[in-house]
């Protein structure tokens, strides 16, 4: 069985994210727009590094180019 796959808004705080991510045992979240499009995809290599370069306070959200083909 295939589970679907944890979605967060574009505009959930960093922490908020982690924790869910957290608490689901999962290593990334979907990142949806205020339309539930895909924005991009919140990891947790993404959380580390920007946790490492950044601080705790900005965790950016990459963009996948691969997502708008077709568009």
């Amino acid at each position: 069985m295939i589970s679907p796959m944890m979605t967060v808004s574009a505009d959930t705080p960093a922490k908020e994210a982690a924790a869910s991510m957290l608490a689901e045992g999962t290593c990334s979240v979907a990142v949806v727009g205020d339309d539930n499009r895909l924005v991009g995809i919140l990891t947790v290599s993404i959380q580390a590094t920007a946790l490492i370069e950044h601080g705790v306070h900005h965790v950016p959200v990459v963009n996948d180019t691969r997502t708008s083909r077709g568009r």
